[in-house]
């Protein structure tokens, strides 16, 4: 819903439609929202263009001038989100603009367990976040579900010149080393005698 200040410290909210309560954060059980559809109550507002989600919930796409999950915020204001984990069948998420409450927003179905089956690619392991999860990737992967391998990527990574060599991206999959002065070779493995005086 969208909120707005009345007087100081007293807001009035328009809830949307599936909505009702004084901060529209209890689901109105005479309105049916397909979890798959969501974008079926239009819950965009100033002109945003709402999508659904593949697997549940949905995402605004703002016009110009206007940003917010649901494009409900003027440019002008500040956002701060505080996410809040309900018992009910849905995650809301609770915005506070500046020091004013506002309504509950809908966003997806909540998942029993985001990390069954493990998203997390490469051996990374899973772990839940509030509506969310994470992947902890092993050494030499990155990325959201530990997709990119560094290695791959960056020829450096595992840095393999020796001796205080300093190594240089040469190309894909290509390193350089540049050897400190007494060594050479492709890694800067082989130390130069000094010459005999």
């Amino acid at each position: 819903g969208i909120c707005t200040e009345i007087f100081p410290n007293t807001i009035n909210c328009t809830c949307l439609p599936g909505f009702v309560g004084s901060l529209c954060s209890y689901p109105d059980v005479t309105t049916t929202i397909s979890p798959n559809q969501p974008c079926s109550v239009n819950p965009c507002v100033n002109g945003g263009a709402c999508l659904n989600v593949p697997g549940g919930g949905f995402r605004c796409v703002c016009r110009t001038g206007y940003t917010g999950i649901l494009c409900d915020i003027s440019g002008s204001l500040r956002l701060r989100e505080i996410e809040i984990e309900t018992s009910l069948v849905y995650n809301s998420f609770f915005k506070d603009i500046s020091t004013n409450p506002c309504c509950a927003v809908v966003l997806a179905p909540a998942a029993p367990n985001q990390c069954q089956p493990n998203p997390c690619q490469n051996g990374g392991t899973c772990y839940l976040r509030p509506g969310s999860f994470g992947c902890s990737c092993p050494v030499g992967f990155s990325g959201v579900c530990c997709e990119i391998n560094l290695v791959a990527t960056n020829p450096c990574y595992t840095n393999p010149c020796v001796n205080g060599g300093t190594c240089q991206v040469a190309g894909p999959n290509l390193f350089r080393c540049v050897c400190p002065t007494g060594y050479n070779g492709l890694r800067c493995e082989i130390r130069v005698c000094d010459p005999n005086p």
